[in-house]
């Protein structure tokens, strides 16, 4: 059909000059004719793309029906075909006539600039203005005053203040750790539960394995007090309650603590907007936070800008006092500072530029300096930035969200535009650290080796997704009437997913955050995009209804109870991402292979890893996870992301897949030996590979590695399964960051060739990786080595740690080391460890507390938890027996205690 061609071609050319209209300066507020000029082009857009898809879907349900259901449908489809005709005529007439009208207001595109990848850089907490505070606040908790069951100190004030960041510096300080023997953090969201609450301190100072985690969840809550109680018997303990909310929140809190031990001591450290939130048990007054004096704003405002210190060599007396000016406006708030910091680092370091800044602060129409500050941050942020930072609105309130999704949901929604040389995933990294910079998003937790896993907003940052409108995103938190007008859409607790209130046939996008139990629902949304329902209750299979979303983008299911993939989601032609990663599904069909789009395909289920530690049969398992076809996986060319079980697809196809940047691969019954050779040959070629997770579920089978050393961006491996002997130091990759080892039973120890990685940060060996009896850390090895975890060690009796060994290490978790005799030495010279957590026999755990033979190696280790569990009598049995045979074997010279 001319028309549709010409249309199509015409919407290209909406977006593309819609992009160069916004550009990197937005023009919100500057004009508003040509606001308005703007929005009902970007109105008109979205009318073609939607009449465009309506007419492709009309035609597409007609091919799949048979010759009865065409020539009984043939009547209505001429109809609609004929309507949706007269729509695109239009909309191309209106379009010619809107374009021809820009010059009228002024409307020139603006000339794009590329973002710049920045290093990204942990910050480090800051307290400007709050150092009393602190100081107060640290000798209350440590006061040794008898309160019942608890002592509690708040910390009050407005938001953006500070409170959440000095609780998290006093988390942190030495002294603190030094007097408590166990901390917890809960920060609360709204609608928490008791059980979420006590689920989330169990696991923080009792640290649950894998499988015990699955029991906690399954107990009630009175069983869990109980469980609580019994882990912090004896010891000193902190909790920390951040956002609590009102008085009621924190008697509902209360009624769950467990009382310390007699002669121990509970401390309570409560953040809050609310003076009056708790109104018993308190040591003190509550710390009330006031606003920054304009000395300490300005003292803030110079570190984010200038976070090399070099304020004072670049601004002149006038420069200062453009900066007063415009910290003034920041009414003494910490988190309007750092947003109004945020446009002044993508602004240039002149006086002009920065009384612009502060020209358009005092031009802002809001009531209050901060809303003016929020403002003006939206104003400068490019449309580029804009609608992936709305984009975070769609998420319940105190959403811990991971990087990866959010990246592929803005792939999906086609909101990045990729530099030369970059791909998509690359430009929405770029993105992020940008709106990071920009103070406008969190980093919740960073990756060990710095990199963050995952973000959060602010509540007051929130506010602005309320000022959005071109974007057309809502949030449903509770029922609405009409959704009509909604593109994007998220339903949350308590709304109402019934059909008739779940949004119009032009919804574009679906999160669901709540129980979704009738998906049938679906099948009315014809242009739906994006569908994620990660974690939604009542899922299990998929109903037919669905079937018609043939404009999915991205489709997830992760860690719901999905049982099925049915054959018909090789329709979804347009689908980038697909995620059933934890559910229950066993195999994939065939025709999966016909989503030629696909950029992440993460099929890995949990109830396989499940059956992986608990030792059940996996003779249920199928023998191939994707059935033999003459379809080959190498159809899906653009694949980046590849989560999956062996099988016969790996033949001569995997090693063609030579884009996949994160690999996982998992064999059930033996099925990752079976096919080896295939993995070998692909693990060589595949060249731009950044992530490898390879399992072997059946631990008699070996797991063959080549070389990496040609892989110039490999920076996290992890390898579970039997190895017999670890690859040679010039076989691993350069840049390698992070490396888990589990479940290799390896003879020979590996620490005299991963000590020697350059760029290792993060090492984490679980579950009998090592048989051997000795194990030595060199000095000069592991230089850059921040975090250790070392679980399960069955026969390991002696770890040496040589002065100068671990320079940097931080985190250590000492876990099950059952013949382990003593501390290492050399950890007493290690002055950057902070954590120390043991979980081990009772009679280690005697050398190590105060006035124990070990305790002199680590009392200056500001946090050390400790657990006792007891040794298998298989394992007590055989040590002696094993001590011995090895030192017979090797003729080396039983250690001594250093």
């Amino acid at each position: 059909m001319p028309q549709l061609q010409s249309m199509k071609k015409e919407l290209g050319l909406m977006f593309t000059y819609l992009r160069e209209v916004d550009g990197d300066a937005e023009r919100d507020h500057e004009d508003p004719v040509a606001e308005q000029w703007v929005k009902q082009f970007r109105e008109l857009a979205f009318e073609a793309e939607d009449t465009i898809d309506l007419f492709t879907y009309e035609v597409t349900m007609m091919q799949r029906k048979n010759i009865f259901g065409k020539i009984l449908n043939f009547v209505p489809f001429l109809a609609n075909i004929s309507i949706l005709t007269k729509r695109i005529g239009t909309i191309n007439d209106e379009f010619k006539k809107h374009y021809g009208n820009r010059k009228e207001y002024n409307i020139q595109p603006v000339q794009r600039i590329q973002p710049v990848a920045a290093k990204v850089v942990e910050p480090i907490v800051d307290v400007v203005g709050l150092e009393t505070e602190a100081d107060t606040v640290t000798k209350e908790l440590m006061k040794k005053v008898d309160t019942r069951p608890f002592g509690v100190v708040s910390i009050t004030g407005i938001g953006g203040l500070g409170k959440t960041t000095l609780a998290k510096k006093l988390y942190g300080i030495f002294d603190l750790l030094q007097h408590f023997d166990s901390r917890a953090w809960v920060h609360l969201s709204g609608g928490y539960k008791q059980k979420d609450v006590l689920l989330s301190i169990i696991k923080q100072v009792d640290s649950p394995e894998i499988e015990e985690k699955g029991k906690l969840r399954e107990m009630e809550v009175e069983d869990l007090k109980e469980r609580l109680s019994t882990s912090l018997k004896g010891r000193n303990y902190l909790i920390v309650i951040d956002d609590i909310g009102e008085e009621e929140d924190w008697a509902y809190l209360r009624a769950i603590l467990p009382a310390p031990s007699k002669g121990k001591i509970c401390r309570v450290l409560l953040t809050s907007r609310n003076d009056n939130v708790a109104s018993a048990n308190f040591i003190g007054p509550p710390h009330h936070l006031g606003r920054l004096n304009g000395e300490e704003s300005l003292e803030l405002l110079f570190k984010a800008v200038f976070p090399d210190g070099d304020a004072e060599a670049i601004l002149d007396a006038r420069f200062k006092s453009v900066a007063k000016n415009i910290v003034d406006r920041c009414d003494g708030i910490p988190l309007a500072i750092l947003v109004m910091a945020g446009v002044l680092c993508r602004t240039g370091r002149t006086y002009e530029e920065w009384n612009m800044v502060l020209q358009l602060a005092l031009d802002q129409l809001c009531t209050s300096n901060f809303m003016k500050v929020l403002c003006l941050s939206l104003t400068k942020l490019p449309r580029r930035l804009k609608q992936c930072f709305f984009y975070f609105g769609l998420f319940p309130e105190d959403s811990i969200i991971q990087r990866d999704r959010i990246i592929r949901l803005w792939v999906s929604e086609g909101f990045l535009e990729p530099g030369v040389g970059s791909t998509m995933e690359d430009t929405g990294w770029e993105y992020l650290e940008e709106l990071r910079q920009r103070h406008l998003i969190q980093v919740a937790r960073w990756k060990s080796y710095g990199e963050p896993e995952s973000f959060k907003v602010h509540d007051l940052l929130r506010l602005a997704i309320s000022l959005d409108k071109q974007g057309k995103f809502r949030n449903v938190p509770i029922p609405q009437d009409s959704l009509e007008f909604s593109r994007r859409v998220a339903f949350h607790d308590d709304a109402d997913c019934s059909e008739n209130k779940m949004g119009s046939y032009t919804t574009r996008s679906i999160l669901c955050f709540t129980e979704m139990s009738k998906l049938s629902h679906f099948g009315m949304f014809k242009l739906l995009n994006v569908l994620d329902l990660e974690r939604a209750a009542g899922i299990e299979t998929l109903p037919k209804e669905m079937e018609k979303l043939i404009f999915l983008k991205y489709l997830n299911l992760s860690r719901t109870g999905l049982t099925l993939l049915p054959p018909w989601v090789g329709e979804f032609y347009r689908l980038e991402t697909l995620n059933v990663y934890k559910t229950l599904v066993v195999s994939v069909p065939i025709e999966i292979l016909k989503l030629v789009k696909l950029r992440h395909l993460l099929c890995l289920n949990r109830k396989v890893r499940y059956q992986l530690y608990s030792g059940d049969d996996l003779s249920s398992m199928p023998d191939d996870f994707l059935p033999r076809s003459d379809r080959r996986i190498t159809q899906l060319r653009d694949l980046r992301t590849l989560w999956f079980h062996t099988g016969s697809w790996m033949e001569d196809e995997l090693q063609k897949l030579t884009n996949i940047e994160e690999l996982g691969l998992s064999g059930v019954k033996g099925m990752m030996w079976n096919y080896r050779e295939a993995l070998y040959h692909a693990l060589v070629k595949l060249k731009k590979l950044k992530v490898l997770y390879l399992e072997e579920q059946k631990q008699c089978q070996e797991i063959t590695l080549p070389s990496f050393k040609d892989h110039q961006r490999l920076y996290d491996i992890s390898i579970i399964g039997v190895i017999t002997i670890l690859p040679q130091l010039d076989m691993f990759p350069s840049c390698l960051t992070r490396l888990r080892l589990s479940c290799n039973h390896m003879m020979e120890d590996m620490m005299s060739t991963i000590e020697k990685l350059p760029e290792l940060k993060e090492l984490r060996l679980d579950w009998h990786p090592y048989d051997g009896v000795v194990m030595k850390c060199s000095i000069g090895g592991f230089p850059k080595l921040e975090f250790l975890t070392l679980i399960c060690f069955d026969y390991l009796i002696y770890w040496i740690v040589e002065e100068g060994s671990m320079p940097n290490l931080r985190v250590l978790d000492m876990n099950r080391l059952f013949g382990l005799k003593w501390i290492p030495g050399g950890l007493r010279h290690i002055r950057t460890l902070q954590k120390l957590s043991l979980t081990m026999p009772m009679e280690f755990l005697e050398r190590v507390r105060e006035g124990g033979v070990d305790f002199e190696k680590i009392k200056h280790i500001p946090s050390i938890t400790t657990r006792e569990v007891e040794i298998p009598p298989q394992i007590a049995e055989r040590l002696p027996t094993k001590e011995n045979e090895w030192f017979q074997a090797t003729g080396q010279q039983i250690p001594q205690d250093h």
